[in-house]
């Protein structure tokens, strides 16, 4: 066997074990990639479990969060809070608060917990509600608390358009931002005009 001979030989083995190599190393991230956790967020009034009627004395009308993986594996340590809440009112004006982020708990749950989302699984997370023998304000179940800004600000107590932003994450998925809204006229039953959208 010539010096040429050996050159091409190892030449040859070289680049095809290179090329095995990279071939693997791309379908193994295009795999991963296709298959890691896809967390979306919904807000519909017409989801049964974004909009509960409690038949509990007093009733209470629970606002809920739907956060759904529609990925291929299960996302791990999942958080979701809140950055921004906004009010438009008639009579409160326009106010926006960003200055402090709020965790939402899961529905059922008495504390903030980072959780697990399988495939194609969703879960409910607590966002607001009002209860029928105190109809002249809603309450935000947001973590920390914050009964200081419906005073000084009007949130929860003032008739308007609510909004808040939300910020979802795990993990092992990419982080989400939207934009959720709503409006309450002053009513037990007034917290309607359900909405999500992209920041």
């Amino acid at each position: 066997m010539t010096d040429q001979s050996i050159a091409l030989l190892a030449a040859s083995w070289f680049t095809g074990g290179l090329a095995g190599s990279i071939l693997t190393l791309t379908t193994q991230c295009i795999t991963r990639i296709w298959q890691r956790p896809t967390l979306e967020i919904a807000f519909d009034d017409k989801d049964s479990g974004c909009c509960i009627l409690t038949v509990t004395n007093p009733r209470r009308h629970h606002v809920r969060i739907k956060i759904i993986n529609s990925g291929q594996s299960t996302a791990r340590n999942v958080s979701v809070c809140v950055t921004k809440l906004t009010l438009k009112g008639s009579t409160a004006g326009a106010r926006e608060f960003s200055e402090e982020v709020f965790d939402l708990k899961l529905v059922n749950h008495d504390k903030v917990s980072l959780f697990v989302l399988a495939p194609k699984g969703h879960r409910y997370l607590d966002l607001a509600h009002i209860s029928e023998g105190d109809p002249t304000h809603f309450d935000f179940d947001l973590q920390p608390e914050l009964g200081r800004l419906r005073e000084r600000d009007g949130f929860g107590a003032n008739k308007g358009d609510y909004g808040v932003e939300v910020f979802a994450s795990a993990d092992n998925a990419k982080a989400i931002r939207r934009a959720i809204s709503w409006s309450w006229d002053g009513q037990f039953s007034g917290l309607k005009n359900f909405s999500v959208s992209h920041v």
